[in-house]
């Protein structure tokens, strides 16, 4: 882990030491792991699901990230087990380091309650608790994921060992004022990018709800007047719509053009947030036609088999796959927004499991669909459902931006204010 520039490129001011390299071993006062036998063993056959005044939480690589830590963990393990263990015992502050599965993970646990870690994790007990804001900065940097990059790259299992993670070679200031402040600082933004993931995790929660209360009619939305709506009527969904799979020509390849052709939906088109396909990656040639289904502007098309069950809207013409099933709106009972919204609720998934015996439903097909049961507003109901429904999933899109922004820039700052 060499890196031949010791000053960075963005300093606080007054700061003009060069940067001193330092083994992470030297820092620690142990640095150790879970070894398989007393897992095995001991803690494993101990560990509970449920926490009580006598276990401590089991901390596994899925619990900690930065200075988030976790202890409403799967596992507890009792506390006279885990005081066997001193050495993999979370009683100071430590660096905690995945070593399989999500490798280079790193967190700071600084938490006046002590906890147990799992096999997974490499813990590292500082010898002075001001490394640790500052530790796990440089090692989520560029610099320190790509150092666990090269581990991984240049040995033939998925993890790294205790060794590795003793000969970390850690550039930090001589200077312990600016360790300090730079620790702060991220700290700081850490604190405000975790207030943005809240505001976002909130609202996705209260969307939720809101689906729930609106298509089970727990919420009504009125006419300008006040007055009521009609009553929902409940239909059999296949015969308020048309129904049909999408096809593939085969092999595909052939049918792939460059040039002139029709757009082909792949799921990888879909958008991570919102409802419409706008684009494709891809375009099919006119010989292809007569093999696959064609769709058109307004028509809404539900995943059958990857991210199953997700409803868009197209807004272009083109063709789909057989991992496609085309929902047309034919009748003109729905409002498209609200239809899409209907589809993609818990209810609806929830029929397509009932209606398949209660097994795992891994692909929706044509007839399953048609089988559910829908209960329908009338059209100006829906469009106040839909307009209340898009209005909140812009509110979801701005605060999902906003975070998104906060992310980028410490990114960006962690490649400038580390070497």
């Amino acid at each position: 882990m060499k890196n031949t520039n010791n000053v960075p490129r963005l300093r606080f001011p007054n700061f003009t030491d060069d940067w001193e390299q330092r083994k992470l071993d030297t820092m620690c006062e142990i640095i150790t792991k879970q070894t398989g036998f007393d897992y095995s063993a001991t803690i494993k056959p101990s560990l509970l699901t449920e926490s009580s005044n006598e276990t401590y939480s089991f901390i596994q690589n899925k619990d900690f990230s930065e200075n988030e830590i976790n202890l409403d963990t799967d596992f507890y393990i009792p506390i006279e087990v885990a005081e066997r263990f001193p050495k993999i015992l979370l009683d100071k502050p430590s660096l905690l380091i995945s070593i399989s599965g999500r490798i280079g993970n790193v967190g700071f646990y600084n938490l006046p309650q002590k906890s147990f870690i799992g096999g997974a994790v490499g813990i590292c007990k500082l010898r002075n608790s001001q490394y640790g804001e500052f530790l796990v900065q440089e090692l989520g940097s560029d610099y320190g994921q790509n150092y666990f990059r090269s581990l991984i790259k240049a040995s033939s299992h998925a993890n790294i060992t205790v060794e590795d993670i003793r000969n970390i070679n850690i550039i930090m200031p001589k200077d312990d004022c600016e360790q300090e402040k730079i620790a702060s600082y991220f700290n700081n933004l850490d604190n405000l990018i975790t207030l943005h993931q809240r505001k976002c995790d909130k609202l996705e929660e209260y969307k939720k709800a809101m689906l729930q209360k609106i298509f089970s009619q727990e919420l009504r939305f009125k006419r300008e007047d006040g007055t009521e709506y009609p009553e929902w009527e409940e239909k059999k969904f296949g015969t308020t719509v048309l129904i049909e799979r999408g096809g593939s020509p085969r092999p595909i390849k052939q049918y792939i053009t460059n040039g002139d052709g029709y757009n082909w939906v792949k799921i990888g088109d879909a958008p991570e947030h919102g409802n419409y396909i706008t684009h494709t990656e891809e375009k099919i040639k006119k010989s292809g036609l007569n093999k696959t289904r064609q769709v058109f502007k307004g028509d809404l098309i539900l995943s059958n088999s990857m991210s199953f069950g997700k409803p868009y809207i197209m807004a272009i013409d083109g063709c789909i796959h057989d991992g496609w099933l085309l929902i047309r709106n034919n009748q003109n009972i729905y409002n498209l927004k609200f239809l899409c919204y209907l589809l993609g609720t818990d209810y609806m998934l929830k029929q397509y499991k009932s209606l398949a015996g209660g097994s795992t439903v891994n692909n929706l097909n044509k007839e399953l669909v048609s089988m559910t049961t829908v209960s329908v507003p009338c059209l100006e109901e829906q469009q106040k459902i839909a307009d209340f429904l898009s209005a909140l999933n812009e509110t979801i899109s701005y605060a999902k931006q906003e975070f998104d922004k906060w992310k980028e820039l410490k990114k960006g700052l962690l490649q400038q204010m580390f070497v």
